[in-house]
């Protein structure tokens, strides 16, 4: 085998470096341009926003601050039942931690306290008809979480109640506008 030598050229790191230099500078530039369109567009659009808003809330009429309280209340108690189921997996997770053993809270436990000694408990307990919806039941609450139940339930609320209420601001705001050019 034989090796041929090659003759080696020098690697110009000054014309690299120079390079190197020249397009970092181009990319500061570029950014301060970008920062000050973006503030500019940023400021303008807040601006714009503000104004829209004081537009649309000096035309609510008493019905929609109604609308608006009974919104504002659904989204609290979805919230509150929401933090609750939050709180009880965080527990849950924090008495794993520490001691190595998953503590089970099903469903069945907020059953029993709002149940107990009531016909309803009676009846799961033992069925005289209606038997394939008692078993459907008794294993729902038996293996369904209540951090599930609490947090699924409450989030789906919160998110339908949102998108409503931005549909109707949205459309209450249409006619506004609508009423305004007329």
């Amino acid at each position: 085998m034989t090796l041929t030598k090659h003759p080696e050229k020098p690697f110009d790191h000054t014309r690299w470096l120079e390079w190197f230099e020249e397009k970092s500078v181009m990319t500061g530039e570029l950014w301060e341009e970008i920062k000050t369109a973006g503030g500019l567009i940023w400021s303008k659009f807040f601006k714009r926003t503000i104004k829209e808003l004081q537009f649309l809330f000096s035309r609510f009429t008493a019905f929609d601050m109604v609308m608006a309280v009974l919104t504002i209340s659904i989204l609290t108690l979805a919230g509150v039942v929401l933090v609750a189921g939050l709180g009880l997996l965080a527990y849950q997770a924090f008495t794993w931690l520490r001691s190595g053993v998953w503590t089970e809270f099903p469903l069945l436990v907020l059953f029993n306290l709002f149940f107990e000694h009531s016909p309803v408990q009676g009846w799961l307990d033992h069925p005289q008809s209606w038997i394939g919806l008692q078993k459907v039941i008794e294993w729902l609450l038996n293996e369904v979480p209540l951090s599930l139940a609490l947090i699924a339930p409450s989030a789906g609320v919160m998110m339908i109640t949102v998108t409503v209420s931005l549909a109707a601001v949205l459309f209450r705001f249409y006619q506004f506008k609508q009423t305004d050019k007329n």
